[in-house]
């Protein structure tokens, strides 16, 4: 099975295992994410073609590396090139060639002198897990009922094993949440003691399987947690292509509880399980629409977005951007006024899902036009109500911010259309909302009045954009993330990019499981 091994960068040592075509980027929708500020959010694909693996660029802002070799046409790869994507850097290895036909399954190990019966009772209890998981489908359980009662299955079918848990992604962030565990002895497991494992195994085509002690010591070393004694699995669930958590199955001591045959059994199970918590995590309105309609329109509405944020001297700044469904109404762009100042403006349009993607693309389009006519936020604010008022329909509305920046002396010009100003870091670590006269939104009115407020952004300072998909977040009792955690969050942050890493955190560990309310975009602005 290809391989890609990441060689540079906070991953570094990590790997990536796949079987079909991948991309390769820092969006949520790339199957290789690699968190860089360098690397695009689409930035590269890697497919099979004629029983090879080629590479090709997607219009990447820092191109793509074969051998430090710039690419400029699909490029075939062998093993171990050296990838470049931006200042990451992967080493690829095939195990095997891009095969034009179904990986045959593995057959089944041979059956030593009196191991037959072992066998026939391992079949029968397959049988049996899958007997029970599928009949969990008929039952009205909620999620974590229904995750406890497939681990009690796990645990009857490999009765070596001690202990059984399920993660769940967390509809905010990368980070898994605990959702169930069992264990023979009724004792709770330490989520945080195996998460990390869990969490690996998403990099991987059909998860880990650690039954060789030297593996299970190195992997345990890369990831600086407690050593695993005994035998460990990590599965990742998948639905429709995509993952949704992780299964993870384990002995305490016995090294043989778990043996390389009972892989694609356990995947098996895996798959099933997602299959049963799936509807738990889509709205029902997303399922009423054609998935794979919606997957594609997701794809389509993520290249309206900036691919990468622009490259200012003396600056760093990082994006990040999580739709509630399947598809949003959240935008932002980086644009260049008619004088040549740089332009970020965040702006949230009124309705989710369908309604609020489709006027997201028509406004990426009308802001880009006005910026090319106008020299300031308020004018930009103007131009683009006067397209809004007369497109919107009635009690559709966008909130905005402008941000105008001047490199050299690090002023800055604010103006809101009813968009919550922005917050900063000072180089002294003290954290504040910045001024501004908030207009009404755009649409809202023919004639609205607009104004500016200006602001200095010294070195050291860190500027935060959002929507309020950020403070309005709610955890699953209703309690509202606030800004007071906002602002906790960005005061122990020392860069752009910790910035947005904390925030995405500190979200993902506040609401938990609880389905993403609101589409979120996170802007950072550090001046260096």
């Amino acid at each position: 099975m290809p391989e890609l091994i990441v060689e540079s960068g906070p991953l570094s040592g990590a790997s990536f295992s796949f079987d079909c075509q991948v991309t390769l980027g820092r969006g949520e929708l790339a199957e290789v994410r690699l968190d860089d500020v360098t690397v695009s959010r689409r930035h590269a694909e890697i497919r099979p073609q004629l029983g090879t693996w080629e590479v090709v660029d997607l219009g990447s802002a820092n191109g793509v590396l074969v051998n430090d070799e710039r690419i400029g046409a699909p490029r075939r790869l062998a093993d171990g090139d050296r990838i470049g994507i931006g200042q990451v850097v992967l080493r690829f290895g095939s195990a095997r060639p891009a095969a034009a036909t179904p990986t045959p399954v593995t057959p089944l190990p041979a059956v030593p002198a009196g191991g037959a019966a072992r066998v026939f009772q391992d079949l029968l209890s397959r049988v049996r897990l899958f007997c029970d998981l599928g009949e969990l489908g008929n039952q009205k359980l909620d999620a974590a009922a229904l995750a406890r009662r497939a681990l009690e299955a796990l645990l009857r079918a490999w009765p070596r094993a001690d202990r059984a848990a399920l993660f769940l992604l967390a509809p905010v962030g990368q980070s898994l949440n605990l959702l169930a565990q069992a264990s023979r002895d009724q004792r709770a497991m330490q989520p945080t003691a195996v998460a990390p494992v869990a969490h690996e195994a998403l990099r991987h085509a059909s998860g880990l399987l650690l039954t060789d002690e030297r593996e299970r010591h190195q992997l345990t070393e890369r990831l600086r947690m407690a050593p695993l004694y005994g035998a460990a699995a990590a599965i990742p669930l998948r639905h429709n292509g995509e993952a949704i958590g992780a299964l993870y199955l384990d002995s305490l001591k016995d090294a043989h509880a778990l043996r390389a045959s009972d892989r694609e059994a356990l995947v098996a199970a895996a798959n099933l399980v997602a299959c049963l918590l799936a509807p738990s995590r889509e709205p029902p309105r997303d399922r009423e629409v054609e998935r794979h309609d919606l997957t594609l329109a997701r794809r389509i509405q993520q290249r309206f977005l900036p691919q990468a944020p622009p490259a200012l001297s003396g600056y760093a700044i990082v994006d990040d951007y999580a739709a509630a469904r399947v598809i949003g109404g959240d935008h932002y762009d980086f644009v260049a006024l008619a004088d040549g100042r740089q332009a970020l403006v965040v702006a949230d349009v009124s309705g989710k899902a369908v309604s609020g993607a489709l006027y997201m693309a028509r406004l990426g389009a009308v802001l880009r036009q006005a910026a090319g006519r106008t020299r300031r936020a308020t004018e930009l604010l103007d131009d683009i109500n006067a397209t809004l008022y007369a497109e919107l329909e009635a009690g559709m509305f966008v909130t905005m911010l402008v941000l105008v920046l001047e490199p050299r002396s690090g002023a800055l010009e604010l103006a809101a259309a009813g968009h919550p100003a922005p917050l900063v870091r000072r180089a002294d670590g003290s954290v504040g909302t910045l001024a501004v006269e908030g207009g009404p939104p755009l649409g809202a009115m023919s004639d609205p009045s607009y104004a500016a407020t200006r602001h200095q952004l010294d070195p050291g300072d860190c500027l935060l954009l959002y929507t309020d998909g950020l403070d309005e977040a709610h955890s699953p009792t209703g309690e509202l993330f606030g800004l007071a955690r906002v602002q906790a969050a960005l005061a122990g942050a020392s860069t752009a990019q910790e910035t947005i890493a904390a925030l995405r955190e500190a979200l993902a560990a506040f609401v938990g499981n609880e389905p993403q309310s609101d589409d979120l975009t996170l802007l950072a602005v550090q001046r260096l």
